[in-house]
């Protein structure tokens, strides 16, 4: 009985060393006869969005990410009618995707997807001469777009390899095919920079952008198609099908006990996980003896919690919920890690977090009609680091917490897009902007519940904004004219919280999506027990 014991717990070690040794670790699997399995699918890429956004699925491999998607060049040409080269087009965005559809042919290996892009950022270097109707319209320089409402249709198709003794999953390229909705193009230095020409240029390409949108389509598809080839490929190197299409529950024990034979002539020891659950379970159901029952399920316990994921971050101590003195704890604890949230980094094992110090924020788009219209981008925020708690508050009931910062000061930069009516003056312009903020309070609602491994997790967390003091300095407002631009910063500034209160609700929604990250990787693996203990 004692070899038997023993046998179990070295399987039980070898499952916890080697079991996520082709897959990544956050992927979970969906089983071929599942009679929901697009369903299944679907909520593991709902699940893992985040990590195909930024490539980092939990182990130590670097992979593709789809935020942002850079694409080195495009060159098309058409004769005289149509000649553009494009180069380091970035595209934020994509990881936004929302899937639409999803249809899996098993027999075919075949994989259909449809999905919806709701906004693309698109950015870069172009060199254009191309024709509108009568209008000649030439230019170098910066080009941005916005992308709206998208469709993409993936086909993706799998085959296997043989590699060694084992078939490995391949994805063949995959055949994508993009439908644009809404689209508005901006070209900076259209003919040789001259303001109104270069207004009428864009005007020009906006009255029907899909002109050029069709020019570029083939080409974008085709860089869209190579990186998601790449990601499908790097989730699933080194995994055979069976890894990622497993037989339903209830295999029977004669494939168990084949492959517990396998075990000495070099079994992938990926398969230890089921063996050992096969061994333990034939030890209970012969053994009449209920201690040792019990002894081996607390040491196979006690194996899994020394070798899992789940644990709090090396750099964070637990307070314990019951503690009179919990928000005094709290406070005491931020304000030791307050290196490693401006920086990110929580220790070895953790998730990088975005860094605190400075918070960067690709775009913010307000739009309220006629009256106000506001584009803020590539945005970066210095000072956040430097927040004062005021307030900690836990409803354990609730799984809540609410927090209160004050912030002394912050320094906002970035490029602005702007459009806004002050009692009868119209302002407009783009170019750099600085905004400086002092006394700001910051009220957040951080909200958890449980995973399927019972850790937590951290609900989008919301933002509350309180300004103090403001001050704005936007360049190039009416075309650079230096005196209207001076007049347009000195209306804004006689009250800036009609500007701040504009774009206040896109800078919390935006904040709370990376307060969110940073929460959650700050946490990352651990259960309730071991962030609040009694």
């Amino acid at each position: 009985m004692k070899h038997v014991v023993a046998g179990c717990m070295l399987l039980v070690v070898l499952n916890l060393g080697f079991s996520y040794a082709y897959l990544e670790p956050i992927l979970s699997v969906c089983k071929r006869k599942d009679p929901n399995l697009d369903k299944c699918i679907q909520d593991v890429v709902e699940r893992i969005r985040p990590n195909v956004a930024s490539g980092n699925y939990g182990s130590s491999n670097v992979l593709p990410k789809l935020e942002p998607v850079v694409i080195e060049k495009i060159r098309i040409e058409r004769g005289n009618t149509f000649g553009a080269n494009f180069s380091n087009l970035v595209i934020a965005g994509a990881g936004q995707f929302v899937i639409k559809k999803l249809k899996t042919n098993l027999d075919d290996r075949k994989i259909n997807v449809s999905v919806i892009l709701p906004s693309l950022d698109v950015k870069g270097k172009y060199s254009l001469n191309m024709n509108i109707l009568v209008l000649r319209i030439a230019g170098k320089g910066d080009i941005s777009a916005t992308l709206n409402e998208t469709k993409a249709i993936l086909r993706l198709e799998y085959y296997t390899e043989r590699v060694g003794d084992r078939d490995l999953t391949r994805f063949r390229p995959i055949d994508l095919k993009l439908k644009f909705d809404k689209a508005r193009f901006y070209l900076t230095n259209l003919f040789n920079g001259d303001p109104t020409l270069e207004r009428v240029g864009n005007d020009a390409i906006n009255e029907n952008p899909m002109v050029l949108l069709d020019e570029v389509k083939e080409s974008f598809e085709q860089n869209l198609s190579k990186k998601f080839t790449e990601i499908a490929n790097s989730l699933v190197k080194d995994a055979d099908l069976d890894e990622i299409f497993p037989e339903a529950v209830g295999s029977s024990n004669e494939t168990r006990l084949d492959q517990l034979k396998s075990a000495g002539r070099g079994i992938d020891l990926r398969k230890a996980g089921v063996i050992s659950l096969f061994l333990c379970e034939q030890v209970w159901n012969r053994e009449k003896a209920g201690d040792m029952k019990i002894y081996v399920v607390g040491l196979i316990a006690v194996l899994c919690c020394g070798s899992g994921y789940a644990r709090l971050a090396p750099v964070l101590t637990a307070c314990s919920s019951g503690d009179p003195d919990f928000e005094k704890c709290v406070k005491a604890v931020v304000e030791r890690i307050r290196p490693a949230i401006a920086a990110g980094n929580y220790g070895e094992g953790q998730p990088k977090a975005p860094p605190l110090e400075p918070i960067s924020i690709d775009q913010m788009a307000i739009d309220r009609g006629a009256g106000f219209r506001c584009k803020l981008s590539d945005v970066k925020i210095a000072g956040a680091g430097d927040f004062t708690m005021r307030r900690v508050k836990l409803n354990k009931s609730e799984k809540m917490f609410n927090v209160s910062v004050r912030i002394p000061t912050m320094l906002v930069k970035g490029q602005y897009e702007l459009d806004m009516q002050i009692l009868v003056l119209k302002i407009s312009g783009r170019g750099d902007f600085r905004l400086d903020l002092n006394n700001t309070l910051c009220n957040m609602q951080l909200k958890y519940i449980f995973k399927d491994d019972s850790t937590v997790q951290f609900q989008p967390i919301a933002v509350k904004l309180k300004f103090d003091k403001a001050r704005f300095q936007l360049q190039n407002l009416f075309n650079g004219d230096p005196t209207l631009g001076r007049v347009g910063n000195e209306a804004i500034n006689q009250d800036p919280h009609v500007l701040l209160g504009e774009v206040k609700p896109a800078f919390e929604e935006s904040l709370g999506k990376y307060f969110t990250d940073i929460a959650n990787a700050a946490v990352a693996g651990a259960s309730e027990q071991e962030i609040l203990p009694p």
